[in-house]
């Protein structure tokens, strides 16, 4: 099964199971979809560098959905989150829907090499070395500043030496997108990374980084409108949208990207 038809796969789920309206569910976006392929084809080419029988650990994994799509080329992987009453996300009050989703992916799954659990603090409780790659998508941004680096901490405690860190859909201050969300007043990420901030912390706590590539020219989603403008918009993302996206980062040279994509190698 392709990564992309999988993401359907998985979205219908939600939609069906959970009771979510697609159009608010991230992997609904055309565009999200083939950049999260790209991103984590990226992990997995430097993770099978060094065995086929690789470990990866999806690092506050949310849905639990990069832990499948891992799954799905015969990756063993791990998701983890800490643990929270609701998901402000997907306006879920309640608070045993994460758990019920992750039990529905690992009883799909054919291979079984889908795990997950929580943890309550910013230590994990595995032994140190344990995984070939840890996956980190949206992640960082979300970290208050004052832990950023006993994060990045224990996430190279927890690498094996050469194992790749993957920290993806980093928001940057330049992205006109996240200035006009404040400037509308409507929900915007509490926390903007430059790209030269991140990859110098990455570098600070003992990883060489390997690759940066800025994505994202465009919004995903419609942030107001009416059902079938923002369905519209998400039908477009396939087609002529997809052009577009690539046009404005070609113009602009990615000047002003919304995200910031790395992936490093534990020194």
């Amino acid at each position: 099964m392709k990564i992309d038809s999988h993401l359907i796969y998985l979205r219908n789920i939600l939609w069906k199971i959970m009771k979510l309206d697609y159009i608010n569910i991230d992997i609904s976006s055309g565009l999200f979809r083939k950049q999260l392929s790209k991103d984590l084809a990226n992990l997995v080419c430097l993770v099978k560098k060094r065995s086929e029988a690789s470990i990866i650990l999806d690092l506050s994994c949310g849905k639990g959905i990069i832990t499948s799509i891992l799954e799905k080329q015969n990756i063993l992987t791990v998701g983890c989150d800490v643990i929270l009453p609701a998901s402000d996300q997907l306006a879920i009050n309640k608070t045993e829907w994460q758990t019920l989703f992750w039990n529905t992916l690992v009883s799909l799954s054919k291979n079984k090499l889908n795990r997950y659990f929580y943890y309550q603090t910013t230590r994990i409780g595995i032994l140190a070395e344990s995984f070939d790659g840890i996956c980190a998508y949206a992640v960082y941004e979300h970290i208050p500043p004052e832990f950023r680096t006993d994060w990045l901490q224990e996430v190279h405690r927890l690498l094996r030496p050469g194992g790749a860190l993957l920290i993806a859909h980093c928001p940057r201050p330049e992205s006109p997108t996240e200035q006009l969300a404040r400037w509308l007043g409507i929900p915007a990420h509490e926390y903007l990374i430059s790209t030269d901030s991140l990859v110098a912390h990455v570098e600070s706590v003992g990883f060489a980084v390997e690759d940066v590539w800025l994505n994202d020219h465009i919004p995903s989603f419609l942030p107001w409108g009416p059902r079938w403008l923002r369905k519209a918009y998400l039908d477009a993302q396939d087609g002529p949208l997809d052009l577009v996206e690539r046009f404005v980062g070609w113009v602009t040279r990615s000047r002003w990207a919304h995200h910031t994509n790395l992936i490093a190698l534990k020194r």
